[in-house]
């Protein structure tokens, strides 16, 4: 029964009374893995029942959060280094309002800076105390080099205090109180974003195997030359990177979209092209109804239409107004 299972009367004696009831941590630092909701599959299910930061499209790392001060003892400090992303993401706001409950410390940002030479991870380090939230102002400092003698000489340089109006809203705004009095103001008399057009906020494409579904020029013409009816489901295609302040740079990528349904048959060029890759299409779990097709996608047509296109993360402002039809980004 208790076959490489986790015993804490066994590994942390110091953590059970004498009658064995668990008391916590006093301590809890943590790097959870970094594990994308794609990859989750049937686990959500249990995430689901289990935990009240639970999102449907929420990465494994909020899980942590709330597993970490569960077994903490009252007072203790749970300190965790892991991804920003939740502090701005429609996901993070049941997160965000569990953290807000308790004594959220000090905060340090990271941001784009390659704390992990292995992964882009967009790091922040989070202390939070095991305690009800008192309303007092939080430490933020936002890294802005790696090039210091001393993590903690460097923070006591930068450090902001942000007073409890920049967190008890649904979104965080880490700014001081000049920043935050200009964006109060700027909600007053203006229209934000996501009511102007009526929550009309779209994904781009995801292909779930770039290296066959994305092309450059000279593979474009290849195929057209080869079937001029390749053309037909060949279209612009802009990443991140493309998209810069007021204008979408042009790297003349193109996206060969197979949606589901469509007649493979009568695209002879481009089936040879990605039978290249059949055996990593086939493992896809995100594609169509066969190998070849693209995932599911109920606004394809959307992206015919003008739009403002900005990256799922950006250090700066980077949005730009496209009409060409079909751009994406991943």
């Amino acid at each position: 029964m208790y076959q490489n299972s986790f015993e804490w009367r066994f590994e942390f004696p110091e953590v059970l009374d004498d009658d064995g009831n668990f008391i916590g941590f006093d301590l809890v630092i943590a790097n959870p893995p970094y594990i994308r909701q794609e990859e989750l599959g049937e686990s959500k299910k249990y995430y689901s029942k289990t935990y009240k930061v639970y999102s449907g499209t929420a990465d494994i790392l909020v899980y942590f959060f709330e597993l970490g001060l569960k077994v903490l003892k009252e007072k203790g400090i749970l300190s965790m280094i892991t991804s920003n992303k939740f502090m701005r993401a429609k996901y993070g706001k049941p997160l965000r309002n569990f953290l807000w409950q308790h004594d959220l410390y000090k905060i340090v940002d990271f941001g784009e800076l390659p704390v992990f030479e292995e992964a882009a991870t967009f790091p922040a380090i989070y202390q939070i105390n095991n305690t009800p939230n008192n309303s007092h102002p939080v430490m933020f400092a936002q890294i802005k080099t790696l090039a210091f003698e001393s993590l903690e000489g460097y923070i006591d340089k930068i450090v902001q205090f942000l007073f409890p109006s920049s967190f008890e809203n649904d979104n965080w705004t880490l700014s001081d109180s000049d920043v935050l009095t200009i964006i109060k103001k700027m909600e007053s008399v203006g229209t934000p974003l996501g009511k102007y057009i009526e929550g009309k906020i779209y994904r781009g494409i995801l292909t779930g195997f770039n290296d066959a579904f994305v092309i450059n020029e000279s593979k474009k013409e290849e195929l057209i030359s080869s079937d001029p009816n390749s053309n037909e489901i060949i279209f612009p295609y802009v990443i991140g990177d493309d998209i810069r302040k007021y204008q979408i740079r042009n790297n003349n990528r193109f996206i060969i979209l197979t949606k589901i349904g469509v007649e493979i048959n009568k695209y002879p060029a481009i089936f040879r092209h990605l039978k290249k890759y059949q055996k990593q299409l086939e493992k896809r779990w995100d594609k169509g109804k066969y190998w070849w097709e693209l995932r599911a996608c109920d606004y394809y047509s959307e992206f015919s239409k003008p739009k403002i296109i900005f990256p799922r993360h950006c250090k700066r402002k980077s949005m730009g107004f496209y009409k060409k039809k079909y751009s994406s980004y991943w």
